[in-house]
Parts: C-alpha cells; sequence; structure tokens
C-alpha cells in the first residue's frame, strides 16, 4: 500500500487561492502557489540551460513537482513526485540568484534519488511474491545521501557557486 502524499498548505488565511498547475518540457508537471510554480518553472529552465547531465536525469525520473509542508521523492509514484517545501524552493529569497540556483539543486539531487530506485526496479523487476519496491538502502538511507549530494555538489559547482559547498 502507498501512502499518499499530504496536500500542500498554503500560506495566507481568506485570500488563499486554488493550486496552479504548469507543465514544463512537456513531461514536468508542477503544482502548487503561484511564487512556487513561477520559481521551479524558472530553476527546471536554469536545469534545462545549464547542466546537460543533471537535466535528462530530472526529465526521466520526475514526473512531478509538489508544492507541500516538507520535502520528499516519492519515486514509487506514477508519476515519480517529488513533493517540495515552500521554504526550501524559495530559500533566502533576500538573493533570488541563490535561492533559484539551490532550487534547481536540489530538484537534482532528488532526480538521483528517484534515479537510483528506478534503475534497481529495472534491473531487478517485480519477482513474483516478493516485495514490490526496491530496498530502501538502494535508493534512500546514508551512503545513497552522499551519493545524491555528490551529484548536486558537481551542478553546483559547474554554475561556480558555493565554494562553501564544495569543501563538504
Amino acid at each position: 500500500m502507498v501512502i499518499g502524499l499530504p496536500e500542500p498548505t498554503y500560506r495566507g488565511g481568506q485570500n488563499k487561492k486554488a493550486a496552479e498547475l504548469r507543465i514544463f518540457d512537456k513531461t514536468i508537471a508542477i503544482v502548487g502557489s503561484e511564487a512556487f510554480v513561477n520559481h521551479v518553472t524558472r530553476a527546471l529552465s536554469l536545469l534545462q540551460s545549464k547542466s546537460s547531465s543533471g537535466y535528462p536525469i530530472v526529465k526521466k525520473y520526475i514526473g512531478k513537482i509538489r508544492e507541500g509542508t516538507t520535502s520528499g521523492m516519492y519515486a514509487y509514484y506514477n508519476p515519480p513526485t517529488f513533493q517540495m517545501s515552500a521554504k526550501e524552493a524559495l530559500l533566502n529569497e533576500s538573493n533570488r540568484d541563490y535561492a533559484l540556483q539551490w532550487c534547481a539543486s536540489v530538484i537534482v539531487h532528488d532526480a538521483y534519488h528517484s534515479k537510483k530506485y528506478h534503475d534497481y526496479q529495472k534491473v531487478h523487476g517485480h519477482p513474483r511474491g516478493r516485495r514490490p519496491y526496491p530496498p530502501m538502502y538502494v535508493w534512500a538511507g546514508e551512503a545513497v545521501e552522499r551519493e545524491c549530494l555528490g551529484f548536486q555538489r558537481k551542478f553546483m559547482l559547474r554554475l561556480g557557486r558555493m565554494k562553501r559547498f564544495a569543501n563538504t
């Protein structure tokens, strides 16, 4: 049984607007507040134009980016869904250039988690009578997190940003 994603929560009270939906590059649905959708669209455009290694992975392994109260990759959803908190997406709004690059790098990071999940599924499939999902250590956990951070780091270094990140 797959547990559903929590519904996104938005700031605002009476002025709360319905979630927006935008399709990016004919493959990635972006769902959330107007500010979230616009920011994620710009981050995906940055990836598309600046990351010949990162964007194809994002395009193949994330089918939806959805605003929520927390962030997490739901690789087993159809389409694979990255739930991203508005706080993470819009981090450091005082430096919009940095916020955009950070948002793009987080998308790359979680796409890599999804890639690990789907690569395992492609090789091992769903053996009859066995669990339908890869073991968690295949696409989550400390070792995989280090791989995903490495992939994210390469993207940020290509942009010539985050010297602090480069030293980790």
